[in-house]
């Protein structure tokens, strides 16, 4: 018997807009499982983790304490915009 592999990456595939729509535990989750982190940083004293997850981005941002406290998703187009002004 042969086993069934697949590359982490295709895993799972959700959209953005039914990403958007899962709960915020399931979300996290997906990010930290399948999505591949591109970065970790900090903007206005907020740390931030940047992922890629098959089709789109997702930022997942950390309260004070070091909780997770938001996940927001962008297209790759949308990325260009945001990312200019929070890495300066």
């Amino acid at each position: 018997m042969q086993a069934n592999i697949t590359r982490p990456d295709e895993a799972v595939f959700i959209d953005q807009n039914k990403f958007d729509q899962l709960p915020f535990a399931i979300q996290l989750g997906a990010l930290q499982l399948w999505g591949l982190k591109f970065t970790c940083y900090q903007h206005e004293n907020q740390l931030r983790e940047l992922y890629h997850f098959n089709e789109f981005f997702a930022r997942i941002e950390y309260d004070e304490k070091g909780q997770p406290s938001s996940v927001r998703t962008h297209s790759a187009i949308q990325l260009i915009d945001f990312l200019p002004g929070e890495l300066n």
